[in-house]
Parts: structure tokens; C-alpha cells; sequence
């Protein structure tokens, strides 16, 4: 069998090394495995953003994929480091809301990584990606599962985004993550519509800009207009066309919110 494709995030950077690191530690253990760079340049303890990172790309990979993340700013404390099997793909990493939105209940199951990977060698508390969850990835692609696989937990730790009713028929989200153009993605999915009992939204405020229209594509409004859409994973998101959201209204992803008014069916 080939080795699977491994993948790897993180908010590391490139400046000091440490992917270089944990990847080294995975080709020495691994020689076969082919691990893909996704991105290191998630903001640092941004956990929320990198989760929802996490959900752009997943679909993308084959069955069999690993994925490694590590967005990890309690390292070293009693957080959990766990593994995650679902519809045949393995997550990797910290129990720390990281895999909130990939993480399905009845079809995925979970382990805390086992001790006897953790006392073969000394484990620095500042860099478990390198000690732990890095030696743990190899394992798991050489099918060194009883290395790796050690209690079986009932469910991990997820993040609280609620879109929450302010009232009758208006609804306040929170905003995911501002990407690298400057949208602003909040956290409510067209999915949810139904399930919020939403018929219509007649108005999407944040900050000082209102809308009354969602659009399809960015390209629908001249360079520097203003529009709302669904995005490619279905978040609705606040965009400028050719420029950034975030940057012009000067948007605190940790702060700020979206308010729509709502017809309810």
C-alpha cells in the first residue's frame, strides 16, 4: 500500500524553522510519506480562523489523507492531544476546538494519543507538534495504529459560534475569519436557514454599511463597490469588489458583528 498524503497547518510562519522540524520528524519515521504544505501563515492562537481553513480544503484530499493541525496556545497544559477518524480520512492535533467543524459526532471516532508514544522519548512542553503529534502522524501512515491509537474519547472540545436571535427577526452572527482578501466571513451557513427558520434576509448590517441584496459573484459590483454573497462553503461573507471588507471598515474579527433582519417562516 502507498504511503498516504500527509497534510500540514499551522500558525509556525516560515521565519524560525519549526515546520521544517515537525517535517523532518515525519520524513525520518516516514521516509515514504508525502506531506503538502496547506499553510503556516494562520494568525497566531487563532484557533476559530484555522478551523474554518480547515473546512476549505479537507474535501479537497483523497480517503486515507492525514491531516495534521497545530494552532495550539495552551501547548504543555492538560489539553488533550487526539486523533480523529472519520469517513476515512484522520485528523491530528490538539483538543482545543481546532476540528469543530469537521468533527461529526456519529461518524467519527476519536482517541487520545497514546502514553507509550509520549515516554519513548522526552517531550518538551513548548513544542508538541514536534514530540508528539509529528511522531504520531508517521506512525499512523506506516500503520503503526496500536502505537498511536490510545483511549477512545466520547466527543472533543468545539467552539461556540451560535448565530444568535436579538430579538423576533434579527439575528447577530460572528465573524469566522477575515481571508486574505479582506472578506469578512461570518458564521452563519445557507444551510441553516431552514433550521433557524429563516424565509428571507432583508438586511445584512455591519458597522456603518447596510445591504438588502445578496449577490452571486464578486465581479456582480464594479471595483471598490460593496457586496454580500454566499461563499464557495456556503458562509455568507461581506466583500468589496477588487479591494478589502476588513481593511475599509476597519473590522475587529474578535469584535465586531454581522446583524441581519429576517423574515421567519
Amino acid at each position: 500500500m502507498p504511503s498516504p498524503i500527509i497534510t500540514f497547518l499551522s500558525d509556525f510562519g516560515t521565519k524560525d524553522g519549526y515546520p521544517g522540524c515537525v517535517k523532518g520528524v515525519i520524513k525520518s519515521l516516514a521516509p515514504e510519506a508525502e506531506v503538502i504544505d496547506i499553510t503556516h501563515d494562520i494568525t497566531a492562537f487563532d484557533i476559530k480562523s484555522a478551523a474554518y481553513t480547515i473546512l476549505n480544503y479537507v474535501n479537497c484530499f483523497p480517503k486515507g489523507t492525514i491531516h495534521l493541525a497545530v494552532v495550539d496556545p495552551t501547548v504543555g497544559s492538560e489539553r488533550k492531544a487526539i486523533l480523529i477518524e472519520t469517513e476515512g480520512v484522520v485528523f491530528i492535533g490538539p483538543d482545543n476546538g481546532l476540528f469543530s467543524y469537521v468533527y461529526k459526532p456519529s461518524k467519527s471516532r476519536v482517541y487520545r494519543i497514546h502514553r507509550l508514544l509520549y515516554a519513548e522519548k522526552n517531550i518538551d512542553p513548548t513544542f508538541h507538534a514536534r514530540d508528539i503529534f509529528g511522531p504520531a502522524v508517521a506512525l499512523t501512515a506506516n500503520g503503526q495504529h496500536d502505537k498511536v491509537r490510545g483511549e477512545i474519547l466520547k466527543n472533543i472540545s468545539l467552539l461556540e459560534q451560535p448565530v444568535k436571535s436579538e430579538n423576533q427577526n434579527t439575528f447577530k452572527l460572528n465573524c469566522l475569519t477575515i481571508d486574505h482578501f479582506g472578506n469578512i466571513i461570518s458564521n452563519l451557513n445557507k444551510n441553516e436557514l431552514s433550521l433557524l427558520g429563516i424565509k428571507k434576509i432583508n438586511q445584512i448590517k455591519v458597522r456603518d454599511k447596510v445591504f438588502h441584496t445578496i449577490n452571486n459573484f464578486y465581479s456582480e459590483k464594479k471595483k471598490g463597490e460593496w457586496l454580500v454573497l454566499w461563499n464557495s462553503l456556503g458562509f455568507l461573507e461581506i466583500a468589496v469588489s477588487e479591494g478589502s471588507a476588513a481593511e475599509l471598515l476597519k473590522f475587529d474579527a474578535n469584535r465586531d458583528n454581522i446583524y441581519i433582519d429576517v423574515n421567519l417562516s
